[in-house]
């Protein structure tokens, strides 16, 4: 079956290869030749992708993330808001806040406003926010517990864009549009209900971690400045404009046209945004390394007595991943031998899911052989 870009459109033929693993685990991630896009291959359909945010699994895959803390005032604190943190959810209100307040104040969204529509809104937060400043929001879900939650904070909730009837002054969508198995048929449908359209996306300008870490199953794509601008134009925004924030890159769009035929954009080729990200990753990785303790710990250098306090909590908490991991691998063997078929469950993302459990397994025992092995160096050395 041949297979096509999701935005030029062309086969997919010899895409040049990005990275075969990501935080999932084993993951193909290729450029488009024609176009430079960075996407999954192959992608999901329509279907499959529906029916994985619609079962929650997707929270489920991704649990919560700690968060940098604000002050009432929502100032950076300094510190970091754990999960398990007690003010967890008055950190996230925070930043909810914050991204409603930024905005209101970019122009983005006005109070005077009829009609806002966020798309993919999670519990709502943000749209909750917004709604407290005077902005009159509706949000749309596919996750049922989300739109439960969000529904609970007094919002007008939608199941789908398809659900949206009449149109809005402008449509949001932070950390979204790269989900969609069909990014440019998804900006169409926003188009439908919206004349100003504004997205937030990661960018392959400005990866966050490693790149087995950026790139994960739940991003079809991954967009740059030049990518994500012909995205909009095909969908018929016409004027669009982009900015790189931090590690997010924006862009707002204006529908002037109806959706069109792909345009060469004019960008890097696949094979420069590709050398560009790998470059990155080994100038980070040279950057974390460089005169690190765990560096000079592997090297058997002497360490100060803080060091080597720094290390043995390392030490438990590589015991403790190994520990976690060894359970869930337990756990699906035993899955495994009750299955009657190989292809033990019919739902690809969930097969997906369980191979790269292992995978993060088996990542976790070679990083654990390392440190028993580094551990016994200097120890050994330490008895000279």
């Amino acid at each position: 079956m041949s297979v096509t870009c999701h935005l030029c459109e062309r086969p997919l033929i010899d895409p040049v290869i990005v990275a075969t693993e990501a935080r999932t685990g084993p993951l193909c991630t290729v450029a488009c030749r024609s176009c430079s896009l960075v996407q999954t291959s192959p992608h999901p359909s329509e279907a499959e992708v529906s029916e994985y945010y619609a079962s929650g699994d997707y929270r489920r895959e991704f649990p919560p993330l700690p968060v940098e803390g604000l002050s009432e005032a929502l100032e950076p604190t300094g510190a970091t808001v754990e999960p398990t943190d007690r003010e967890y959810e008055v950190a996230l209100d925070r930043h909810a806040q914050h991204a409603a307040r930024r905005l209101v104040g970019m122009g983005v969204v006005e109070v005077a406003m009829s009609r806002v529509v966020e798309v993919g809104c999670g519990d709502g937060r943000v749209a909750s926010a917004l709604q407290s400043l005077g902005v009159r929001v509706e949000v749309v879900e596919q996750d049922p517990t989300m739109r439960a939650r969000a529904a609970a904070r007094g919002l007008t909730v939608h199941a789908s864009i398809g659900d949206v009837s009449g149109r809005a002054d402008v449509a949001f969508a932070l950390q979204v549009v790269e989900h969609f198995a069909d990014p440019v048929g998804g900006l169409v449908a926003i188009a439908g209900m919206a004349d100003r359209v504004y997205v937030e996306v990661p960018t392959v300008e400005r990866p966050y971690g490693s790149i087995a870490h950026f790139f994960q199953r739940a991003h079809a794509v991954t967009y740059s400045q030049h990518t994500l601008t012909a995205a909009l134009k095909r969908a018929g925004f016409g004027s669009v404009h982009t900015a790189l924030d931090g590690s997010v890159l924006c862009a707002i769009g204006t529908r002037e046209r109806e959706a069109q035929p792909y345009e060469p954009h004019g960008g890097p080729s696949a094979e420069e945004v590709v050398g560009t990200l790998h470059a990155w990753e080994r100038d980070r990785v040279a950057k974390a390394k460089a005169g690190s303790i765990v560096a000079r710990f592997e090297a058997c250098e002497s360490l100060t007595a803080e060091e080597r306090s720094f290390m043995a909590d390392e030490w438990i908490r590589w015991r403790s991943m190994a520990v976690d991991a060894a359970s869930s691998l337990a756990s699906i063997v035993r899955q495994l031998e009750e299955a009657e078929r190989p292809d033990w469950h019919p739902d690809a993302w969930v097969r997906g899911y369980y191979a790269g459990r292992i995978y993060e397994g088996q990542r976790a025992g070679i990083m654990l052989g390392h440190a028993l092995n580094s551990l016994a160096t200097n120890l050994n050395r330490s008895k000279a």
